[in-house]
């Protein structure tokens, strides 16, 4: 009888690369009502006021390099990032030695995809301001972009030095994509602790707990990736992609009836994001696995 594929949907990894916020900031500003009005309005999350009110700044000071800076910054946080490049350009122009301007365009270079202008945007950070653990940070996720999983090692392990006291949950972050830097070279020895860091600084931290199971799987250890993949479902309730896993480890150590039982949940959870192929998937893979031979251990 066809028995199933013992199979991860996708990627066994989850790498969540957020690049770490930019704060507002503004520079060089006279006492222009639009300028304050932008500003105010991006700290209250009102982006397109925002962008309005610096589009007037920059009409009456054409030469206004904050309010071009802060601009990028509005049409990075709606996702516009042509324009943000563009504005940060623009900024960079009038204020050639203001390393936000260059932190900013990086950061919209990289969500853009181009990670190799990207990478030259931190390198002038980082000339400016030689300790800003923030452009290690993101450099490395655009190394990390690009494959270049050493390069990233080299990075992140350059912001964790130089970093200030931040909240656990972006310590965490980078212990994360460090571990999966890690993980990507099949230094399973070197992604482990990352990941058992990344947990000590933040207990939620979803992303470690699943890949952790990854590693655990990697290296043979069933019965704790499953255990890794519980708390992540503890976590997130609707991980489909850990029901999944637990369920086809299930399987693998002859439970049928729990892989059954995760996988209706995996094919349940995908369904409700609308994750189409994926609940396709899983339902071939179900019934696969209804009609196998195998003993419940």
């Amino acid at each position: 009888m066809l028995q199933p594929r013992l199979l991860f949907l996708g990627s066994v990894l989850v790498a969540c690369l957020t690049l770490l916020a930019l704060p507002t900031w503004a520079i060089g500003s006279s006492d222009q009502s639009f300028f304050q009005l932008g500003v105010a309005s991006l700290q209250a999350q009102q982006y397109s006021q925002a962008i309005a009110a610096f589009s007037q700044a920059v009409e009456q000071e054409p030469n206004h390099a904050a309010a071009y800076g802060n601009r990028c910054l509005a049409y990075l946080r709606t996702g516009q990032y042509v324009q943000a490049v563009a504005d940060c350009t623009q900024a960079i122009e009038r204020s050639s030695n203001h390393a936000e301007f260059y932190l900013n365009r990086g950061l919209a270079n990289y969500r853009s995809g181009d990670y190799l202008a990207a990478i030259n945007d931190y390198d002038r950070v980082l000339s400016l301001k030689t300790h800003d653990y923030r452009a290690f940070y993101n450099r490395g996720l655009a190394q990390f972009s690009l494959a270049n999983y050493q390069a990233a090692i080299a990075d992140y392990n350059q912001s964790l030095q130089k970093i200030p006291p931040l909240p656990a949950e972006r310590v965490a972050a980078i212990y994360d994509d460090r571990g999966v830097a890690y993980l990507l070279l099949q230094n399973l020895a070197a992604a482990m602790p990352d990941f058992l860091e990344a947990i000590d600084h933040n207990p939620l931290d979803a992303r470690a707990f699943f890949n952790l199971a990854c590693v655990c799987h990697q290296q043979g250890k069933v019965p704790a990736a499953i255990a890794y993949f519980g708390q992540v479902l503890t976590i997130e309730s609707d991980h489909a992609q850990s029901y999944f896993n637990r369920g086809m480890l299930y399987y693998q150590m002859s439970d049928k009836h729990s892989a059954i039982a995760d996988l209706y949940q995996a094919a349940h959870c995908f369904y409700q994001q609308d994750n189409q192929v994926a609940y396709r998937k899983v339902i071939q893979v179900l019934t696969q696995v209804q009609t196998s031979q195998v003993t419940i251990g």
